[in-house]
């Protein structure tokens, strides 16, 4: 395992393109394709946790050693517990990545399901958090679910649901456990559908000319929009005035944010911006003639809702959901699937 003293700054990849958990002292980065994690300090005498992963001995021989360097290379002594801190890691990428499209057919993960086991794995993890460790509050994990949705998984049709709602139930001592079980079965128990919805890919219609696009992931709120390719969508009118609608296919259910959209030609020179409204659209004025707009070649237009993509994104966002696609089929469990996966995979039966 690469340790390091340099500040992580920028990198080179997407910030999707890797997992990251930040501890006590420092930050763990993985490749999103490898097991083998950087430890970036930035307070070394705060990482009092190191010698559960690489021994007592080479923890001493460690702190020798960056006093003179800026990095060091130190072996793996306990594998499970870097394991663990791997798929805490993992757990917290699911929760803002997981490339939920209706247009590629990837389900949306349980968000309850997925934060109940992260907050539980966090409380695995406490021994690698201070009071200042982002990812280190299990309480904050879950900021955004109330009893009720948290007990209703009590009643869930999967065993480790209801397991994993039982260790959670177990976090406090003193909790009667048969007394909150059987408060949550009594609740009348709901009925499980997805509303898969329907998809919004096609482009507006009329107008002189059309394209799409693709959003940067990056740069767009999680788990608002779809996470295909080509999701963007624009036409272009010129009776009267010159006009621009741009869509953008929003996920089952959702609003979207106030995104920017910027739209540009080369020749003649344009460029206009607006804000996405919430139904994920925007009729955009454009300062162009009518005469201008039916001479300009449309095939150059650059839509970009959010920010811009880099050059490869497009390739390594198709990387992305062939991993996704490999732990649905159980081709690649490294690390092993949440239960959420679990549930994502049922449904892709």
């Amino acid at each position: 395992m690469r340790i390091t003293t340099t500040p992580l700054g920028s990198r080179d990849r997407p910030t999707w393109m890797t997992t990251t958990l930040e501890v006590a002292g420092g930050i763990l980065v993985w490749e999103l394709d490898s097991t083998e994690p950087t430890l970036h300090l930035w307070n070394l005498d705060d990482a009092t946790w190191l010698w559960r992963i690489v021994g007592e001995q080479r923890h001493v021989d460690t702190v020798a050693s960056l006093a003179s360097s800026t990095h060091t290379d130190a072996d793996v002594a306990d594998t499970d517990e870097l394991e663990l801190l791997c798929r805490l890691a993992w757990g917290h990428w699911l929760r803002r990545w997981w490339p939920t499209s209706v247009a590629d057919g990837i389900d949306a993960l349980s968000g309850v399901v997925l934060d109940l086991e992260v907050a539980l794995l966090t409380e695995d993890c406490e021994a690698y958090f201070d009071a200042d460790s982002f990812d280190g509050d299990a309480y904050a994990v879950l900021a955004g679910r109330d009893d009720e949705e948290i007990d209703s998984l009590a009643t869930h049709y999967r065993a480790e649901v209801r397991e994993l709602h039982r260790r959670w139930l177990l976090r406090d001592a003193g909790v009667a456990i048969d007394d909150a079980l059987e408060a949550a079965r009594s609740e009348i128990a709901a009925d499980y559908a997805l509303a898969a919805g329907p998809s919004s890919r096609a482009a507006p219609s009329g107008g002189i000319a059309r394209g799409r696009a693709s959003l940067a992931w990056e740069t767009v709120p999680a788990n608002v929009f779809d996470a295909a390719e080509d999701t963007v969508s624009w036409s272009v009118d010129a009776a009267p005035d010159v006009v621009a609608d741009v869509r953008v296919a929003l996920l089952p259910g959702r609003s979207a944010a106030e995104v920017n959209v910027e739209l540009s030609l080369p020749d003649p020179p344009m460029h206009a911006r607006a804000t996405l409204s919430r139904a994920g659209s925007v009729r955009i004025p454009l300062p162009l003639s009518a005469a201008q707009a039916w001479s300009a070649d449309w095939s150059t237009m650059e839509c970009v809702v959010g920010a811009p993509s880099r050059p490869d994104a497009r390739y390594l966002r198709d990387q992305v959901r062939a991993l996704i696609r490999r732990r649905i089929d159980g081709s690649d469990a490294t690390p092993p699937l949440f239960v959420a996966e679990q549930l994502a995979a049922d449904s892709d039966y």
